[in-house]
């Protein structure tokens, strides 16, 4: 045989031999690759009474809590099924469980049952929480909106990873840790006597969270969870867009005038408004409920309105001179006072522009502040109880119709008896929000009449008084000298 004969066949030999072994070697890499179990650990929102489960992945050992009845979980993974027990001290009951994770490992179905029986319930389903959403700047310290839960508004203050503050339904306080993404703690209510615990989760862009809470075993009021409610941040921009912010967050005693600790959140979003802006002033009003002496109501939210400007000066470094103050007692309220709802809403402190952020005292076109808005409705000659939300159709010869609407809005045809009726003055504004603002305040009167556009934020509002057209104009009068154009 040839020497290059003898040589071919071994170069042949040895490209044979090495496709061989990259073959097994990449049959034994995907062997272990579909034996290596996927990772379950991280932190599941379970529907059903399971609430928020941490698991712990080792290998293939996975442990994990979960907060009904201080539920735990044991058992083995394989590849995306996990099959264990699961055990709640708190009710001394106890079963075994299988999961089956998705193909993208960001939810699993579960299986359960009962020790001791072989009914398996099904239907119930774990989903991953994202951590990303709840890093950076996404603090709780603020104001936040939790009427939808019945706990009216609420202050919170967040340092390291604590929140603690206090709302205003039943004087409740609230407080807890956060720890991988989820806030967790106790909530009280001297005001009867009821206490609990929950679990919160910042969403998005930080200005909502979800909640869910429960009360405590021993009030015998159920144990079940209250699932998917939210809190709503209160945006102090308005300061700056309508000149105006109500702050229910601001609280004291009653009958006193010194502001309690926990409203410290709801102070500092005014401080660092008021820094981002230093050209701005701010007037401060104090409003009390109904329950006591007018007189002595009066001067208790002069002295409260007097209490948050210092507290705004000794705690944040705001200059004095850039606050004014009053009080208002109850002769302003925004609902009845014949509910502890109402007395809630009724107990604020308003913050009022003086004026823009540019430190001008001239009102810009389209951005009079609603303060001086409704100023130009008194001066006019009207009463709040003048106006009422319209049909856009005037009944009687004393009536007319004002159009109020966000700029390039839609024009509502006016007629009466199947004529047009004369065009009235129409007032237009920069968001159907600010339209929406000033017509609550002319038609306040009318208790438990839903406020409601008639298309694309657009209103009609009829002004019953004699010569109301006459009294109209001396409104657009007195809305021009204020700033209007």
């Amino acid at each position: 045989m040839k020497t290059n004969q003898v040589k071919n066949r071994w170069m042949n030999a040895g490209r044979i031999t090495g496709m061989l072994v990259l073959a097994m070697m990449m049959s034994c890499i995907t062997a272990q690759a579909q034996s290596t179990p996927m990772s379950w650990s991280g932190t599941w929102q379970v529907t059903g009474s399971w609430g928020t489960m941490e698991l712990t992945q080792n290998g293939n050992k996975l442990t994990g809590t979960y907060t009904h009845e201080n539920g735990q979980v044991s058992g083995t993974v394989s590849g995306k099924t996990f099959e264990g027990t699961w055990k709640q001290p708190g009710n001394n009951r106890s079963g075994n469980m299988q999961f089956i994770l998705s193909a993208d490992g960001m939810s699993f179905d579960i299986k359960w049952c009962y020790a001791g029986e072989t009914n398996w319930n099904t239907g119930d389903k774990g989903t991953r929480i994202s951590l990303s959403s709840y890093t950076g700047n996404q603090v709780y310290t603020g104001e936040w909106d939790v009427t939808g839960i019945g706990w009216g508004y609420m202050s919170l203050t967040q340092k390291g990873n604590t929140v603690s503050g206090a709302y205003n339904w039943m004087d409740g306080q609230i407080s807890g840790t956060i720890s991988n993404g989820i806030w967790r703690g106790t909530w009280t209510q001297p005001g009867n006597k009821r206490s609990g615990i929950f679990e919160a989760a910042m969403q998005g862009d930080g200005n909502k969270f979800m909640i869910r809470w429960r009360y405590d075993s021993n009030l015998n009021l159920g144990t079940d969870w209250h699932e998917n409610e939210y809190g709503v941040r209160i945006m102090t921009s308005k300061l700056l867009t309508e000149g105006k912010h109500i702050s229910y967050g601001i609280n004291f005693d009653s009958g006193k005038d010194i502001v309690k600790p926990a409203s410290y959140g709801a102070a500092k979003v005014i401080a660092d408004i008021l820094k981002e802006n230093p050209n701005m002033r701010v007037r401060i009003i104090g409003h009390t409920d109904t329950d006591g002496n007018a007189a002595n109501n009066l001067d208790l939210s002069k002295r409260r309105a007097n209490a948050v400007k210092n507290y705004l000066v000794n705690e944040f470094k705001i200059d004095a001179s850039r606050f004014e103050t009053d009080g208002k007692g109850q002769t302003e309220p925004l609902a009845s006072n014949n509910t502890e709802e109402g007395k809630a809403k009724n107990r604020r402190v308003e913050f009022l522009r003086i004026n823009n952020p540019g430190g001008s005292n001239n009102a810009q076109t389209n951005s009079l502040s609603l303060e001086a808005m409704k100023k130009a409705v008194t001066d006019a000659g009207f009463n709040r109880g003048d106006f009422r939300l319209s049909n856009g159709y005037a009944n009687h010869a004393n009536q007319a119709v004002l159009q109020i609407k966000p700029k390039g809005g839609f024009d509502i045809t006016r007629k009466i008896d199947g004529s047009n009726l004369n065009v009235i003055n129409v007032l237009e504004f920069e968001t159907e929000e600010l339209a929406a603002k000033f017509v609550e305040h002319l038609t306040s009167g009318q208790a438990g009449l839903p406020l409601i556009a008639h298309r694309s934020g657009v209103f009609t509002v009829d002004i019953y008084k004699s010569k109301a057209a006459d009294l109209e104009t001396k409104l657009m009068e007195a809305l021009k000298k204020a700033g209007w154009k």
